[in-house]
């Protein structure tokens, strides 16, 4: 695929998960980033764009599996299971397996029980989290976040885990395990459908802006591998699951350290998929930014929430710029915001994807 710009992201249909493609050219390479695989049926759009490499170069620069969440895995684990792509090879692979989790006891779960993913990358020896000197992807010291270079012009920060969440996830890993078809013992449960949908009335922003906010407080979520990523003088924040109060104060650390009052973003992956939980005012006012991508269809847990959405309007502005909402899909919980009223009121536009496509986004 000869690639039109220097630097893309591709937004992947990935259902109810998170599913990203990062495309740069820097010095004349071409350089890719995948982070998370959506659910299984994701797959298929990852399988065509690995087969668009060079045949004799099917290389992933960074392979960043935020945690081990159903929705953002098991896209992943067809990656391996594949036999068409078992000449992939991998720059970096980052996921904080059992043996990352502090004090987990490497042999008590990761041998024994044979956690699926962990056994993959174990079995093909690709390099995991080896630019944390093999030890788990997260922030070790307040204050201070870990910077990786992945070439001169291409820097992530770290903004999620800190060790306590790790800490955390550690008493329920094999619960979550199950959940995400990890533990091969165990078969993963259904996928449940959403049926909470409410259909609304005239939609008052104001008003849901100013909800109660309570925030996301699950294990697994809190884990989420979430990290600024800057390429020459263009920076998106991936956001993963992460708690809105982590990503809060990391980036509060950037600000001071930068001596800046915002911090500005050419696209923001808000935090669980547009989760009233997850997204909040002290979150999105550190922020400035005009586009937000939201990943997902709506099931399971009916996201984006309308709260969330308000949140985003009422204090994510960028100046006098429009905010771009960009959805993966057009659902019952998004559409609503393709309103003409709203959008002028707001200032706002509304990005859905054209019938058949994915999102391709240039910087």
């Amino acid at each position: 695929m000869e690639m039109s710009n220097k630097f893309q992201v591709e937004m992947f249909p990935a259902t109810n998960g998170d599913c990203f493609w990062v495309s740069y050219e820097n010095k004349g390479q071409n350089h890719n980033i995948l982070i998370d695989g959506g659910t299984a049926g994701t797959f298929k759009e990852i399988h065509k764009k690995i087969l668009s490499l060079s045949p004799d170069h099917q290389y992933i620069d960074l392979l960043v599996i935020t945690h081990i969440d159903n929705d953002h895995i098991a896209g992943i684990l067809k990656i391996f299971e594949d036999p068409e792509l078992q000449n992939i090879t991998f720059g970096d692979i980052w996921f904080n397996g059992w043996r990352h989790l502090p004090s987990s006891g490497y042999e008590e779960f990761g041998v024994r029980q044979g956690e699926r993913l962990s056994s993959y990358i174990d079995s093909h020896s690709f390099p995991w989290n080896s630019l944390f000197k093999k030890l788990a992807v997260s922030i070790n010291t307040p204050g201070s976040l870990p910077i990786i270079n992945l070439d001169d012009d291409m820097k992530i920060t770290l903004l999620s885990p800190y060790t306590e969440h790790l800490v955390n996830l550690q008493p329920i890993w094999r619960e979550e395990c199950k959940n995400a078809g990890l533990d091969p013992s165990e078969p993963p449960p259904e996928p449940k459908m959403y049926d909470g949908y409410e259909r609304f009335g005239p939609i008052d922003v104001d008003e849901l802006a100013k909800t109660k906010f309570i925030s996301d407080k699950k294990e697994a979520n809190g884990s989420s591998i979430a990290f600024l990523m800057e390429f020459k003088d263009k920076r998106i924040l991936f956001a993963g699951d992460a708690f809105p109060d982590v990503l809060a104060k990391s980036i509060q650390v950037i600000l001071d350290e930068r001596n800046i009052n915002k911090l500005d973003l050419d696209m923001f992956k808000v935090p669980h998929h547009g989760s009233k939980a997850n997204i909040n005012k002290n979150l999105i006012s550190k922020v400035k930014c005009s586009r937000y991508l939201f990943s997902t269809n709506g099931t399971t847990h009916g996201h984006p929430n309308a709260e969330a959405i308000a949140r985003v309007l009422k204090h994510g502005k960028h100046g006098n710029f429009p905010t771009e909402l960009v959805f993966n899909y057009k659902t019952p919980y998004n559409r609503i915001w393709d309103n003409q009223g709203l959008k002028d009121t707001y200032n706002y536009s509304v990005w859905f994807p054209k019938s058949g496509k994915h999102h391709t986004l240039r910087l």
